[in-house]
């Protein structure tokens, strides 16, 4: 029977195609079925970036939060469009496979209770969790957001500090126990709620936490 039902989605995956084809996700011209992004923009957007984070540690991406990568994550993040993720999943794989060997399980920066409720679904667990199936490990959801704050790109770099402390918490301590991690962000700008995410993690008893995001961002001056 899993086999039918798995012939049964792909075919249904696949009459989808047929009718509303795959496109790229950061010029928009059409891709194979298979296909993730065009081949120019696969060449011409490859690379890495890394950030170091307050408080130790640092967070690596494939890409730069800007031009066509900046307009895609948009998308993904604010309008219901999820098309961006498999590939923004593939490239961060893609910087991060290689430490695969030293990590026990993929965890994500979540969204708020709140926030998950408005959005219908949180961006951050979608990449995660393909890059998690990527990677070869599981995925398991450690954090839990139990404040809302202030949105922290409309905060200057010292109140972005202040804004996340006390913001995430681990319910179930025991089960990350000893595990070394990497912990996923769809962007990381000032660093400080992922660095936040990672002294939670640490201090509730994970052996190692490694940081990896789909982009880094400049932190604009205000």
């Amino acid at each position: 029977m899993s086999g039918l039902n798995k012939f049964l989605r792909e075919l249904a995956k696949r009459t989808i195609w047929l009718f509303c084809p795959n496109r790229c996700p950061y010029c928009n011209k059409l891709i194979g079925y298979h296909d993730t992004e065009c081949d120019a923009c696969a060449k011409k957007l490859a690379g890495s970036v890394i950030q170091k984070l307050p408080m130790g540690g640092s967070c690596i991406a494939p890409f730069e939060y800007s031009g066509a990568v900046r307009r895609a994550i948009l998308k993904f993040k604010f309008r219901e469009d999820i098309s961006p993720a498999d590939s923004l999943a593939k490239h961060i794989y893609g910087v991060t496979k290689d430490i695969a060997g030293n990590t026990d399980a993929v965890t994500n920066v979540p969204l708020s209770a709140l926030s998950l409720e408005k959005r219908g679904y949180d961006q951050t667990r979608i990449l995660a969790k393909k890059t998690a199936e990527l990677l070869g490990l599981p995925f398991y959801p450690a954090l839990k957001k139990i404040k809302q704050k202030k949105v922290q790109h409309t905060l200057d770099r010292e109140a972005r500090k202040e804004n996340v402390i006390g913001c995430y918490e681990v319910p179930d301590s025991e089960s990350i126990a000893g595990k070394r991690l990497l912990l996923i962000d769809d962007i990381c700008t000032s660093g400080y709620t992922m660095a936040e995410c990672r002294r939670v993690l640490l201090e509730a008893g994970a052996r190692d936490v490694q940081c990896a995001a789909a982009a880094i961002a400049e932190l604009e001056p205000h």
